[in-house]
């Protein structure tokens, strides 16, 4: 028979979300090692545990409601439960345990470490950022630094390896952890949209795909911006004087999300609305698509803890669909970024600078970029197969020690 890993955490497997997918692709990974997955993440929809269990492409999938609100501490306790007799159930046959964070709150992790040692079950911590706190009510940020700051310790010092997305990541842990791996977010499939390199559209098309900041109606400090779609849009808004032969279209959220949060853009989206288009959120084969036919995508990112220990998924997924990326040089992409061949890096902390590069950028011939456009296409770089045999000496390693 054969062992089982169990991937737990806060994904909505399989492609419900960037850690979805992430998951997802890593799964891939250790299915080819000859692992039977099982994976334990959230569920949108109120669900029971115990009931949730579904097969995805061979994969056994269980999950949990979403909701990491305080007044569910109780209902998130019992889940807890739940998820350790389940695992004590099927110890003989776990080979390791990964947690990509964690479903519910951070002492679900403590528990889950005490299962590992007292049955001898390899913890794996799948780490892939340092989140930011500052969005939210004085005492949720309070919360939610408590929470996180456990969890990092808990990691720290209790697991026999650790995947990482960054160097970043890497080098935090590797002073008391030695089995560290570094994977970037990969993916499983190669975009299935076929491009016709050979038609000239009018003007360049250039999109941002996602959400850059908390939407949930609280108030959202600047420094929890994940994403600098406002800095975007004033860049934009310089090159525009000079340069009108781009659009920029927007996914992910409304014209009205945006200036609930940037304010202070009322009349400058006003006045861009001959090049800029919000489209709101779609669903992710559409966005997909829409990524695939851009000339660019353009994701500007502050450089903080934040940025530097993450991966941009925006940058894999665009790669992965034959379009190059516009961004900033954070976390490890100056490894994969090939300057005019893949993408370009933009300085946005000095702007003069920046708007002069974004300007030569979007006045590019179309045939120079559909060369990058197919140079992303073929390089394949972030297909999970290019990985298969690092991760094997890898859990191996953990396995064995």
């Amino acid at each position: 028979m054969k062992k089982k890993i169990v991937y737990i955490g806060k994904f909505l497997f399989p492609n419900g979300n960037a850690e979805g997918k992430l998951v997802y692709s890593n799964g891939r990974i250790l299915n080819k090692l000859g692992y039977d997955l099982v994976f334990i993440g959230v569920n949108e929809k109120k669900i029971n545990f115990s009931k949730s269990k579904v097969m995805i492409d061979n994969f056994e999938s269980y999950s949990i409601p979403l909701n990491n609100s305080l007044l569910n501490i109780l209902s998130y306790i019992k889940i807890n439960r739940e998820i350790i007799n389940f695992l004590k159930q099927n110890h003989s046959c776990i080979a390791a345990v990964i947690s990509y964070g964690t479903p519910t709150f951070s002492f679900f992790i403590l528990q889950l470490v005490n299962f590992c040692k007292a049955y001898k079950v390899p913890f794996i911590a799948n780490v892939v950022d340092m989140s930011s706190t500052s969005h939210g009510t004085k005492l949720e940020r309070i919360a939610k630094f408590l929470d996180r700051y456990f969890l990092r310790k808990v990691i720290l010092y209790k697991a026999d390896g650790i995947i990482s997305v960054s160097n970043y990541i890497k080098n935090y842990f590797s002073k008391n952890i030695n089995n560290i791996i570094v994977i970037p977010p990969l993916v499983s499939n190669i975009c299935d949209f076929k491009q016709n390199f050979e038609y000239l559209k009018p003007k360049i098309k250039l999109v941002y795909a996602g959400i850059p900041f908390p939407l949930d109606g609280r108030k959202v400090d600047v420094d929890s911006y994940k994403d600098r779609l406002d800095i975007t849009i004033e860049l934009l808004a310089k090159v525009y004087k000079n340069n009108k032969n781009f659009e920029f279209d927007i996914y992910g959220l409304s014209e009205e999300q945006y200036l609930s949060v940037v304010g202070k853009h009322k009349h400058l989206i006003n006045e861009s609305k001959k090049y800029i288009k919000f489209f709101g959120n779609l669903n992710q084969d559409k966005i997909t698509e829409k990524v695939s036919y851009a000339d660019f995508t353009i994701n500007l990112r502050d450089v903080n803890e934040m940025t530097t220990a993450g991966f941009s998924t925006k940058f894999v997924e665009s790669i992965s669909c034959g379009t190059p990326m516009i961004t900033t040089d954070t976390s490890d992409l100056n490894f994969y970024l090939k300057d005019r061949k893949n993408g370009f890096f933009l300085d946005i902390n000095d702007r003069k600078s920046a708007v002069i590069n974004l300007t030569k950028i979007l006045s590019l011939s179309k045939n120079d970029i559909n060369k990058m456009k197919k140079y992303c296409l073929t390089s394949k770089v972030f297909h999970y197969t290019n990985y298969i045999n690092k991760m094997s000496l890898f859990i191996e390693k953990v396995i064995r020690n």
